[in-house]
């Protein structure tokens, strides 16, 4: 009987074991865990962004934000009266230009804009998928779009009318084709030009450190490599950068007195939120005044390392259990992790002698906005938005230089013989199960903490889509540990 029993067992193990071995050869053919990923990409980008929709403070159906007013009324006005009705010297004019013709083929309704900015963050995904792919490769790109696309300081601007969503996407053309694109073709060099000029007259500020930033790469970039200084392309840039701001400041002058118009008015506006609490008459203050006049520069230093550290908090949320960031023991672990992935890529970018523009630019933005930040005057991560595609790039390149060395340490150095194959098959699933648990942590705490920001209360259908999610990691989990 015992030996009876230890046949039968023979035979149900070697059965097991024979289809476990047909199971482990068919999904080795396979790519479906290419398949699930980009469904889980889409899914929760798509989601996140239909979910905001009924949100009543930011949502399709929610009041305009007064700057939105401003740009819906200009747009209009634009509309029925042409481009030289347009008056507004603190605000450049691009973007009312740009929605104008939303306006004449979606209607006249608050609806309109805000669709308008839509379409330029789905541009945007786009976008900073093909810049990531031409600076690091596919998978770099797909990885930072997806980071970019479902996080939650990016998500909430969705909707809301504004420019960042059309800055992001001109930027991310102007790098592709002033930086990217090394040839130089007319139509290149067309294209530098022209995304110079609408990138200036979308937003003056982010311009204004985007194109010395830009300029200073090409130059050391060229000599870092031996190559020959593209000095058309620096030239073109530079002149449509100056011809910008002389232009601009040319119809600021002739409409208001004032050639730094808008520059005054921001500074204004920042003086009243800071010294007079919104309270009293609004004042005229120059920029110079009130970041020299007003502070001393030990106090805009100590601004700048506040505010700075501030919107690491906030970078952070997208991966950290716990708000605000400084609670949470694993959240300042995650501090530490994002800071070390993005200094990572800069060191190794800038020793490979590799598009290290983009850690170059963010290095820059974060302690321009800290400062503000750190004086309280500026509404950050709406801010932080325009410039969210140049960190996700950034950091996706370090991701995936440690995916790859993982995966290939696993793959090449422990695959000898049938039983360390099973070994390697156990090791799979443990660094694939870590990754799933990274990618749906991101996605839940987005998630959650969009709807929470929205003023939306988690239901029924909130819980079903992340366990879906869930569902589909662990899918992802066991055929990609299969495949080959």
């Amino acid at each position: 009987m015992p030996r009876l029993f230890y046949s039968f067992a023979h035979v149900g193990v070697g059965v097991v074991l024979m289809k476990f071995d047909l199971l482990t050869g068919f999904l080795r053919r396979q790519k479906s865990s290419v398949m699930v990923l980009g469904f889980i990409f889409t899914l929760s980008a798509s989601l996140l962004r239909i979910r905001m929709l009924w949100s009543a403070r930011e949502g399709l159906w929610s009041p305009l934000d007064p700057d939105t007013e401003t740009y819906a009324y200009f747009a209009k006005l634009i509309l029925s009266k042409g481009v030289t009705a347009y008056t507004n010297v603190s605000r450049v004019p691009f973007w009312p230009i740009v929605v104008a013709p939303f306006y004449a083929l979606f209607g006249l309704n608050n609806i309109t804009i805000k669709l308008a900015s839509f379409f330029f963050g789905i541009l945007t995904v786009l976008a900073t998928y093909q810049v990531g792919k031409t600076a690091f490769g596919n998978k770099a790109g797909v990885l930072a779009s997806f980071l970019y696309a479902v996080s939650f300081y990016v998500v909430f601007d969705a909707y809301r009318g504004l420019r960042e969503e059309l800055f992001s996407f001109l930027l991310l053309c102007l790098i592709y084709f002033a930086i990217q694109r090394r040839t130089g073709s007319h139509l290149n060099l067309l294209a530098s030009a022209i995304l110079t000029v609408m990138l200036y007259f979308t937003r003056t500020d982010g311009a204004l450190v985007v194109l010395p930033t830009m300029l200073v790469y090409i130059v050391l970039s060229s000599i870092s490599k031996k190559q020959r200084i593209p000095f058309k392309k620096l030239f073109l840039i530079s002149v449509m950068f100056a011809l910008s701001i002389a232009g601009w400041s040319w119809y600021s002058a002739k409409l208001s007195g004032d050639p730094f118009a808008e520059s005054t008015a921001y500074a204004s506006y920042n003086y009243f939120v800071e010294f007079q609490k919104g309270v009293g008459a609004f004042p005229r203050v120059t920029m110079s005044d009130y970041l020299f006049k007003y502070h001393t520069l030990t106090q805009l230093l100590v601004a700048t390392l506040q505010g700075s550290m501030w919107i690491f908090q906030l970078l952070s949320l997208s991966l950290a259990f716990g708000y605000p960031a400084y609670s949470s023991p694993i959240a300042l672990m995650v501090i530490s992790f994002l800071l070390i992935l993005f200094f990572s890529s800069a060191v190794t970018l800038w020793k490979e002698k590799r598009n290290w523009y983009f850690p170059l630019l963010y290095a820059t933005v974060v302690p321009y906005l800290g400062m503000f930040q750190g004086l309280g005057v500026i509404e950050t991560a709406r801010n932080l938005v325009p410039f969210a595609p140049i960190l996700t790039i950034t950091v996706a390149y370090s991701v995936v230089r440690i995916y790859g060395f993982l995966v290939s340490s696993i793959d090449q150095h422990l695959c000898f013989g049938r039983v360390i194959d099973r070994g390697i098959l156990a090791l799979r699933l443990i660094l694939y199960g870590i990754l799933a648990f990274f990618l749906l942590g991101y996605v839940s705490v987005n998630y959650l903490y969009l709807l929470a920001w929205a003023l939306l209360p988690i239901n029924f259908a909130d819980l079903f889509f992340l366990s879906f999610v869930a569902i589909l990691c662990l899918a992802w989990v066991i055929l990609r540990s299969f495949e080959k």
